[in-house]
């Protein structure tokens, strides 16, 4: 049971568990024993609460954390975290009065409490699950406890995580990805572990195939649904407590919306030989760190497969290499490292220690023979270079390289197996289980060009940074040299340099080029590759023009009066946050490229540029910030100032979105107290930068 105080509210804690308990939870007049036992150590209110009867010895037990700052309780160190049991001394397990002040906020891991309490039973065991704002960059810490008739201990402390109903145990994984030419963008990722006698193991699941689904008693069922749905199956894992997680990659490079591929994952829930669909609320959330605690956990019943998608894509833990051995999932057996032999022809299964890699990253292949007769021989080549070749000997082997950057999307492999009834080998080409994070993302294009710059100008210096793909069948990277061209306003050529690549970044997968224009109306990048014909013709792999302003003024339109707003589109989905940078809240989500938006400035942070936009949503009016790679405009954009002056706030104020009550408000007020940062005034309303919850918000305040 979870409880508030009337202060803050009295609500109930409803948990669905996996499997029906043995354990009760406790009573109103246990409640009130335990909280009377309670307030003879701590008189500080009470703010959550989770409770139950402990199985051993039928005794109520709780976990409770206490207040000195009932209106602004997760803003404040002055709690406690306590554990009190029937027939046992209440004991402090944390006192956040006790904490150093933080000297450094993004830095200083400084704990205030949140509103994210569990209780449950596994096993015979009631375990107590507590979440805290650590106030750094790593955002929240979950601390495990087990209760037993002796008492409490701590289990395991990790970031944010939730005991859930069909999945068992899981925490949240974050990794932060930097395109060329976008700001830094978060993922998150499920990580499930088992939990065993107070022991917690992260699993990275056990590679199957879709096929191995046909096993259940709605086997078929679930693969004709699979089938129907958008997207190819690019990895199915079987992880703890009878879970099936699934990944779709949904190609959209021909629709007329998106160029991009997105990432969806489903979840399956075996039991009794039946899976059954399980959905997560986060794309209704736009977070996967705002679960619904209080509605049993993070995912809940879908109703079919198509409502079990979810947005993202599932990555196995990598820091655990061992595979989850389950006993009841059909056929899995059969697809473990020295498992008995199938009849039937001969087959090879391949399988990843990674779902998903980054340059740098080890990955290591693993490959399962069945068919034939045994035993076998191989023979396989190097990923990255078709040229070298290796031997093995057995039904299972195993292979690791190092991914470089910019690496083609599905790369293969080649296996040459014979087996001990075969004269000759048979081949298998087979595509890695792998999404490579940062792999050629542009299918169309054999190199991508970027430049932070739009427009030159006489004397102005143009860098342009060229990707180019690691080639797997050539074994290397592309080559290539660069022209620039400059011509008047009637297209006749003034300038024209030829730029070859030095030696030292042949094999660079970046190659940044530059170039002074000193007149002229435009200058023509072009980045060529010689054919092999050998007569001097070449093929055109990319270019870009940069119109110079100071030569064709004309060409810059001038926008019309809209109160300091530009006109603007956008060119694809935007995400968005409050302010401008990845360090800031991002509560309003990604919008469809469709919205209408009003572009009144930007900034640059990190290097990355950020815009101010205006737009709807749900009716009402928002001022928020995205990645100017993401905006279409034809007008000269205003750079925004990024000084400011600190003041301290006397009361708390609302917080609206833009610069008047026109605009949403924030839900929650910017607090008494707190430092902010001054950066604008727009008719009374300051746009300002403070903390809340560990994050940064940037919002307007009326009459500071």
């Amino acid at each position: 049971m979870k409880r508030l105080t009337p202060l803050l509210l009295a609500i109930s804690l409803l948990l669905t568990l996996a499997a029906p308990a043995l354990a009760e939870y406790v009573s109103d007049k246990d409640y009130e024993t335990l909280t009377a036992a309670l307030a003879q150590y701590d008189t500080r209110l009470v703010y959550l609460s989770a409770s139950m009867m402990l199985p051993q010895n039928g005794q109520p037990a709780g976990l409770f954390v206490t207040t000195g700052a009932p209106e602004q309780p997760e803003q404040s160190s002055d709690f406690a975290l306590w554990y009190v049991a029937g027939g046992l001394t209440p004991r402090k397990l944390f006192e956040g009065r006790d904490q150093p002040a933080p000297k450094d906020p993004w830095a200083d891991i400084h704990y205030t409490p949140t509103s994210h309490i569990q209780v449950f039973e596994h096993q015979g065991q009631v375990y107590f699950l507590v979440t805290l704002y650590c106030g750094n960059r790593n955002g929240m810490e979950s601390l495990l406890y087990m209760a037993g008739p002796e008492g409490v201990q701590q289990v395991e402390g990790f970031y944010y995580g939730a005991w859930a109903a069909g999945s068992g145990l899981y925490t949240i994984r974050t990794s932060e990805t930097t395109l060329p030419g976008v700001e830094a963008m978060t993922a998150e990722y499920p990580v499930f572990m088992t939990l065993q006698n107070g022991q917690v193991r992260r699993h990275s699941g056990l590679p199957i195939t879709p096929a191995d689904l046909g096993g259940l008693q709605n086997g078929r069922e679930l693969l004709d649904q699979l089938s129907a749905l958008e997207g190819e199956v690019s990895g199915v894992f079987y992880l703890p407590d009878d879970l099936v997680v699934i990944n779709l990659n949904v190609d959209n490079t021909d629709s007329s919306d998106y160029i991009e591929t997105f990432y969806r994952m489903l979840f399956l829930c075996v039991r009794d030989g039946v899976g059954q669909p399980l959905a997560c609320p986060s794309a209704e959330l736009e977070s996967l760190l705002s679960p619904f605690v209080e509605m049993g956990g993070f995912w809940l019943p879908a109703g079919s497969m198509e409502e079990a998608l979810l947005e993202g894509h599932y990555e196995p833990y990598p820091d655990s290499p061992e595979l989850v051995r389950p006993q009841s999932f059909p056929y899995a057996a059969a697809r473990l490292p020295g498992a008995g032999q199938t009849s039937g022809p001969l087959s090879v299964s391949l399988f990843s220690s990674h779902a998903t890699a980054s340059a740098g990253d080890r990955v290591t292949l693993s490959w399962q023979i069945t068919g034939g007769t045994p035993p076998y021989e191989v023979e396989f080549l190097d990923v990255l270079d078709f040229a070298l070749s290796h031997s093995a000997w057995g039904s299972y082997g195993e292979y690791s390289f190092t991914v470089p950057a910019g690496m083609r999307p599905s790369p293969t492999m080649l296996l040459w197996v014979t087996d001990a009834a075969s004269r000759e080998s048979t081949g298998f080409r087979m595509t890695l289980p792998l999404e490579l994070r940062d792999a050629w993302s542009h299918p169309f294009e054999e190199v991508y060009l970027h430049s932070d710059s739009q427009f030159a100008g006489p004397g102005q210096r143009l860098n342009v940074d060229v990707y180019r793909p690691y080639s797997q069948d050539a074994g290397g990277y592309l080559d290539f040299y660069a022209e620039w061209t400059v011509r008047d306003a009637r297209g006749r050529v003034l300038a024209q340099e030829r730029q070859p690549q030095r030696h030292a970044v042949i094999q660079a997968y970046k190659t940044t080029l530059s170039y002074v224009p000193m007149s002229g109306a435009t200058c023509t990048l072009e980045v060529k590759q010689e054919t092999p014909a050998g007569d001097g013709s070449y093929y055109i792999l990319g270019s870009m023009v940069f119109p110079i302003l100071s030569d064709v003024p004309q060409e810059i339109s001038q926008p019309p009066q809209t109160g300091g707003g530009l006109p603007a589109s956008l060119n694809q989905r935007m995400a968005t946050r409050s302010g401008p940078g990845t360090k800031y809240t991002e509560e309003l989500g990604t919008l469809p490229r469709d919205t209408r938006i009003t572009l009144y400035e930007y900034v640059v942070t990190d290097g990355t540029p950020w815009g101010m936009v205006e737009f709807e949503k749900n009716g009402k009016l928002y001022r928020a910030y995205t990645g100017m790679k993401r905006i279409d405009t034809s007008y000269t954009v205003p750079l925004g100032s990024d000084t400011y002056y600190t003041r301290t706030l006397s009361r708390s104020y609302t917080a609206y979105y833009g610069p008047g009550t026109a605009y949403a408000t924030r839900g929650a007020k910017a607090p008494q107290g707190a430092s902010v940062r001054v950066y604008d005034n727009v008719n009374g309303y300051f746009l300002c930068d403070y903390q809340s919850g560990g994050s940064w918000v940037r919002a307007w305040l009326p009459g500071l």
